[in-house]
């Protein structure tokens, strides 16, 4: 059996896309042959005080407090060993405001790297993952292969030039780079080399198209009537473009002929200022859990993803699974999954060109599907296969 460390940081406290995209993949991988997969999370806890300053957060209705430190946490069956790591002010200072190298995080994560002395590779996702799995290199000759899911590409070491080069050492060390869609492999060129190949994000089974009775239940449930549901899911913050929102939806409502009706999942720090600008009615549902979203898909008839940045976003495929149109503009990984009549691309007037777009969706009768390379079988497969290369 090939022993093989599964190691990143996440949010438990907050599980939505990458969240999900690497317990999926953890998933797939212990089930192919010859694969013994242990899981690693590193997560950043914060003490009362800053619980009191920045937020309050919960896991399954249990506060942060409540919850702990466990050595161990258990989602969607599987178990994640948990690395916990203190919250630096420190840190954020340096990082976010000064843009330099934070200073005890480094230390953290070489004070944890003999637990992964055991292991035959460390499959490692994005910088902070990386960055332990060169350590456990240096330390005892493992060696480590790497998951890059999108800013960790496509924007930090472009924002924070302090770990630009980082990244690019961390590539050329791994012994292979996977990158979740062609689009951001083609900007870790940018970066630097390494060895690189394109290994797609799939969707969970939980993603499905219910069937029209259970799907008028839904609309019922949601108080919803014969208008077509357009949403927008996901984090309201710059890089999503959700700052638009107001004016995507008045100009989508603008440019059909039927009333509509508008969802917004999600939140962040653009929220009040969207609340305030939009137009039309809308209803917000905040943050939801993992298993109420495919509820959501089955219930939007649209999904609009205007982002100014994209990996692989997870939400289109768990989307189009259930049933869901969607239209997204042309950046990343996007065009890979939707055809280029609903890729709109940023620039001059991409508000109207947005929106006319959508309005054309709405009043069309085709479906969108999957491309057949998007799922979690087949890149279980390919990436098994690696780790038995090496």
């Amino acid at each position: 059996m090939t022993r093989i460390a599964i190691v990143f940081e996440e949010n438990i406290f907050d599980r939505k896309g990458a969240f999900l995209a690497k317990l999926q993949r953890a998933r797939h991988l212990r089930e192919q042959e010859g694969m013994d997969v242990d899981v690693w999370c590193i997560q950043v806890s914060y003490g009362w005080l800053v619980r009191k300053l920045l937020a309050k957060r919960s896991l399954d209705g249990k506060s942060e407090a409540r919850v702990g430190r466990p050595e161990t946490l258990t989602f969607d069956g599987v178990t994640y060993h948990m690395l916990w790591l203190r919250y630096s002010i420190l840190d954020h200072f340096l990082f976010f405001k000064l843009k330099l190298r934070p200073v005890l995080y480094p230390r953290f994560l070489k004070r944890v790297a003999p637990l992964f002395k055991g292991y035959d590779i460390v499959s490692a996702h994005s910088f902070e993952g990386a960055y332990l799995g060169r350590e456990v290199q240096r330390r005892y000759g493992i060696p480590y292969c790497v998951t890059w899911h999108g800013s960790d590409i496509h924007t930090k070491p472009f924002k924070y030039p302090c770990i630009r080069e980082l990244t690019a050492q961390l590539m050329a060390g791994a012994r292979m780079n996977f990158f979740v869609s062609k689009a951001l492999l083609e900007k870790s060129e940018e970066i630097g080399s390494g060895t690189k190949q394109v290994l797609y994000n799939g969707c969970s089974q939980a993603f499905v198209r219910y069937d029209d009775a259970k799907r008028a239940e839904l609309r019922k449930k949601y108080q919803l009537g014969d208008s077509p549901v357009v949403g927008f899911v996901g984090n309201l913050e710059k890089v999503k473009n959700a700052s638009l929102l107001p004016s995507l939806f008045a100009g989508i409502q603008k440019n059909s002929v039927k009333d509509l009706d508008f969802w917004v999942v999600g939140d962040g720090r653009e929220k009040v200022s969207i609340q305030t600008d939009m137009q039309v009615p809308c209803r917000f549902f905040g943050n939801l859990s993992p298993e109420q979203m495919p509820e959501i898909f089955n219930c939007l008839d649209l999904l609009i993803l205007p982002s100014l940045n994209e990996g692989l976003p997870l939400v289109l495929l768990e989307a189009l699974n259930c049933g869901c149109r969607a239209v997204g503009s042309r950046v990343g990984g996007v065009p890979e999954v939707l055809d280029e009549a609903h890729c709109v691309p940023l620039g001059d007037g991409f508000a109207d060109r947005f929106a006319k777009a959508a309005a054309g969706v709405l009043s069309g009768s085709f479906s969108q599907t999957i491309p057949a390379e998007m799922n979690w079988e087949a890149s279980a497969r390919k990436e098994a296969e690696v780790y038995r290369h090496i």
